[in-house]
């Protein structure tokens, strides 16, 4: 995955799905982009969170979307006519995280399921599960369908990345719970994913190249930070399938909750977070 640092210097079209208003620009390399503004949504929080997950899903084999840094400055913002738009680049200026175009995707439905092996669907389910991604639900898949290739985007709400950064515990029934909401959901899988071991070094060097800015609301010691979510990785990557089962046994032992039930835990979740993290923190759309 490249690791220069592109300019965004034009944006083509925005996108108004979601409260975060992605939009489609093209950089210096002359080639498109998303930008994930990191004066929105998440924020930083989000946006590193996102970064770190992107790499990390290569070891595993999810198909992501390239992932690249992003400098915006003002100048972009005078190349759209919206208003909201221009006000989003000068609360993101500097580095954003830039996913890779995919021309003629279309967002994944349903009905797409049947053309996914069950045996990719099962790795996207683990991977989440791993992570405890809690933000890809049948009403929120935040998938794409290029093809016959299923690509997940946006890992932002991943918890156990945001303790890695944070150092903030959670319990974590509640976002297993969530996780029951997962348009993959299975309690059995068909097989456990392998783990591309070798490729540490890559996830290594992805958080070494995570801008300090994304980080210094949430620490003191970027580097410190950056040296202790490489030490977490190492052990969650050491012990992801013993992690694995005992989050599958524990799924087992939960009720699926209605949507009803779904939503008002959901706001609870939020409210919850908010009052022990308050907002520096990034409010995850589900977060306990």
């Amino acid at each position: 995955m490249p690791d220069a640092i592109l300019r965004a210097e034009r944006i083509v079209r925005a996108f108004r799905q979601g409260s975060s208003l992605p939009a489609l620009v093209q950089a210096s390399d002359a080639n498109s982009y998303i930008v994930k503004w990191r004066g929105a949504g998440d924020g930083p929080l989000g946006t590193a969170k996102d970064w770190i997950a992107l790499h990390l899903a290569e070891l595993f084999g999810i198909h992501v979307p390239p992932p690249v840094l992003l400098t915006l400055d003002d100048d972009l913002a005078l190349t759209s006519s919206d208003a909201e738009l221009r006000d989003l680049v000068r609360a993101s200026k500097g580095l954003n995280l830039g996913l890779g175009f995919l021309d003629g995707a279309a967002a994944w439905q349903a009905e797409h399921s049947a053309g996914i092996t069950q045996a990719y669907r099962d790795l996207v389910f683990l991977f989440d599960l791993l992570l405890l991604n809690v933000d890809r639900t049948a009403a929120n898949p935040n998938m794409l369908l290029l093809g016959q290739q299923l690509y997940c985007i946006d890992f932002s709400a991943s918890l156990s990345i945001r303790t890695m950064i944070t150092g903030k515990s959670f319990d974590e029934l509640p976002p297993l719970r969530l996780l029951r909401q997962h348009p993959f959901f299975t309690l059995q899988p068909c097989a456990f994913p392998n783990c591309d071991t070798s490729g540490r070094s890559l996830v290594n060097s992805a958080v070494q190249q995570i801008p300090d800015s994304w980080l210094q609301d949430f620490t003191d010691n970027v580097a410190e930070t950056k040296a202790s979510i490489v030490r977490s990785f190492d052990v969650l990557i050491a012990d992801f399938q013993l992690i694995l089962q005992k989050r599958l046994k524990l799924l087992s032992t939960l009720p699926l909750q209605s949507r009803e039930e779904y939503l008002q835990q959901s706001k609870q979740n939020r409210q919850a977070f908010a009052a022990k993290f308050g907002s520096k923190a990034g409010p995850d759309s589900s977060n306990p």
